[in-house]
């Protein structure tokens, strides 16, 4: 049993903080985090240090990651840095709102307050992610099997007809164009899968520049039925970001330029950076938004209007958060459905085409004999 207590703790090697970076194959998801922050916040309200506290984590945390940096963050403490000076180290760990939101609460006393708000931020974050990558999860499995099933019938049924068909003397022109083109796929399949991947690679490479990421945002915006979700998602984000931040003690064009360096979508990222700026100058929230009418609905500015002139900003964007997140959860569960006719669609053409192929020839044959 003694033996099985510290294996937690044989997993994290003594490391510095500035000899330790997570690779990249490493990650930590939101919600290995929200725990741990919790965690920490449940030890500090027990009376724990904070350096102890850390130490804890580094010990006892679930991901090896994670633990690895509880270890080096707890060796920076040590000498006397500050707990968000030393997430800072970690940004492929620590986003920039969970960092802004500990510094307020190490500067103003209420780390434990703040760490288990912040676990609540994140985990309700996790949760409505974890909704819509469930909605898409179905198109996404039809759609394979559809492609699986393409291929069963150009490797597997196609040829065995193929030899039929040749026998036919007046076969349909676009029978035998088919037939070509499921033959050539046949024999340079291999090619063509090397093809495939060097482009899938090449545009997996175009999509992490800066260009190719504005590119890929402005598609997802424009993308038949996702483009929907794409847009509630980021009202959500931006609504409960911005309020999260300004209720501790953040003031506003800061709270503003870390949703726009949290913002996923480039397009709404960099569109957050202006107004920033015109906000910083002088301008209203509303006002330096509704320069961008086609990205926000008349409904978020409305509200954000009224709260700044009666004084209740923060309030009215939890309930522009409360909104737009219940819409969004609608959305996702009716994602199916929105979806299926598409889908149905889809699959009705590619087994339409194949009826075609197949049916076509014998129908000439019978008539011929006819």
């Amino acid at each position: 049993m003694a033996a099985s207590k510290k294996s937690p703790k044989a997993d994290v090697k003594p490391v510095r903080a500035e000899d330790y970076q997570p690779g990249f194959f490493d990650r930590v998801s939101e919600l290995n985090i929200a725990m741990a922050i919790r965690h920490m916040s449940v030890m500090l309200r027990s009376g724990i240090s904070l350096a102890n506290s850390v130490n804890i984590m580094s010990e006892q945390s679930e991901n090896p990651v994670l633990r690895k940096v509880f270890s080096a963050i707890y060796g920076t403490i040590q000498k006397g840095v500050s707990l968000a000076e030393s997430m800072k180290r970690y940004p492929k760990v620590f986003s920039s709102i969970i960092i802004s939101i500990i510094e307020v609460g190490e500067q103003g006393g209420g780390l434990d307050q703040n760490l288990l708000f912040l676990s609540d931020f994140l985990k309700k974050k996790h949760d409505l992610q974890k909704k819509i990558n469930g909605a898409l999860l179905y198109p996404m499995i039809v759609l394979f099997l559809t492609t699986v099933e393409m291929a069963g019938v150009i490797f597997f049924v196609l040829p065995k007809l193929e030899t039929l068909f040749l026998t036919f003397k007046n076969i349909p022109q676009y029978t035998i164009v088919i037939m070509q083109v499921t033959r050539f796929i046949r024999l340079n399949w291999y090619y063509l899968l090397g093809v495939v991947f060097v482009i899938g690679l090449a545009l997996y490479f175009y999509f992490k520049t800066k260009n190719g990421q504005r590119t890929m945002s402005k598609i997802m915006l424009k993308f038949p039925i996702f483009n929907q979700v794409v847009r509630l998602q980021i009202l959500t984000s931006i609504a409960r970001t911005i309020g999260v931040l300004m209720s501790n003690g953040i003031p506003l064009v800061r709270a503003i330029r870390i949703t726009s360096e949290t913002t996923t979508n480039t397009v709404y990222s960099e569109i957050l950076a202006k107004v920033a700026n015109e906000v910083e100058n002088g301008t209203s929230l509303a006002q330096a938004l509704s320069e961008y009418k086609q990205y926000f609905p008349e409904t978020f500015l409305k509200l954000i209007e009224l709260g700044e002139s009666s004084g209740t900003l923060e309030e009215n964007l939890r309930y522009l958060y409360g909104f737009y997140s219940e819409d969004l959860q609608e959305l996702t569960s009716n994602m199916a459905s929105l979806i299926e006719p598409l889908l149905l669609i889809l699959i009705g053409a590619m087994i339409g085409m194949l009826a075609i192929v197949i049916v076509g020839p014998i129908y000439s044959l019978t008539s011929a004999i006819n």
